[in-house]
């Protein structure tokens, strides 16, 4: 099933333009998002919105969720990022968040929600009604995971976890979506340092995952993207309460409760995707990377 796209026709004074639009449901109730302008011609084609969804068959209806944690204030990335939340910084020209919401998009994921905290008004203003918000009134006090134990009635179905400091390649969402196992991680051959949250690897399954874990400095990173499906965000609910009841819970990171269940016997599997074909924005090195290498690649 697709959700629908149709034509909308807007009047602006002695100007008409057209808009090819979709809607989908999400919260109980019918939204709507811009994909692009189109001409006049087009709109006047009674075959473009059929020839447009053969041509782009990700608009396909998933049932899939995106939940992104863009609560905190990165000291990191200042002076950038002094008065933005990290995602609604600049990379070329675009915010990181909207190219990761693009993707998103693309692949046929609608029903985003963004966890946000520091100058939570201007994530809103920038994205309005296209996505769903939860407020982290913790945020600078709290890490990761205490933003997404905030989203918790929202974890149902399949779910996609992503960072909101990361450029990568979209068919990285392709490969964990079409992985079989509950739980799948994407991660990176990096050279790592002491602020990566390091991965080591069991065959193709984590054994362990965090920062502050013995690592050799050829390794692998986690790229700060995972799958849960139906069953695995079960567990995943069920874990994170565990969590939340423990002394310490506000520092804890994603990773910690991935090894978590690692812990309790569950499988982790990975997807690898290339050390050029993504970047975590951290500092202002990692900025200037994304704009002059990675994005390029990305977006050419």
């Amino acid at each position: 099933m697709r959700y629908m796209v149709f034509i909308k026709k807007v009047k602006s004074g002695s100007n008409t333009y057209y808009y090819l639009m979709q809607s989908f449901r999400l919260d109980g109730k019918v939204r709507q998002r811009l994909i692009k302008k189109i001409t006049v011609e087009e709109a006047n084609d009674p075959e473009f919105i059929d020839t447009f969804l053969k041509d782009n068959p990700s608009f396909e209806y998933t049932g899939i969720k995106a939940i992104i944690p863009a609560a905190g204030k990165s000291v990191r990335l200042f002076p950038h990022s002094q008065d933005l939340p990290k995602g609604l910084i600049p990379v070329g020209k675009k915010s990181i968040l909207r190219y990761i919401i693009e993707s998103l998009h693309n692949y046929g994921i609608n029903e985003i929600i963004i966890i946000t905290g520091f100058q939570d008004n201007k994530v809103r203003k920038c994205f309005r009604s296209e996505v769903k918000y939860i407020f982290n009134p913790f945020f600078s006090i709290s890490n990761i995971l205490a933003s997404i134990w905030m989203a918790q009635n929202e974890l149902e179905g399949t779910v996609i976890i992503l960072y909101s400091d990361l450029l990568f390649e979209k068919t990285i969402l392709d490969k964990l979506i079409q992985d079989e196992n509950d739980f799948s991680i994407a991660i990176s051959p990096n050279n790592l340092d002491s602020e990566a949250e390091k991965v080591i690897l069991n065959g193709n399954f984590v054994n362990e995952i965090g920062k502050d874990i013995p690592y050799d400095s050829k390794g692998f990173e986690f790229v700060g993207i995972a799958k849960f499906s139906k069953n695995g965000v079960q567990y995943l609910k069920e874990t994170l309460e565990e969590m939340a009841h423990e002394e310490g819970f506000l520092g804890f990171y994603f990773t910690d409760v991935i090894q978590r269940l690692i812990y309790k016997g569950l499988k982790i599997s990975t997807q690898v995707i290339a050390p050029e074909l993504w970047v975590d924005i951290d500092f202002p090195r990692d900025l200037q990377r994304a704009e002059n290498k990675v994005l390029p690649l990305l977006f050419p």
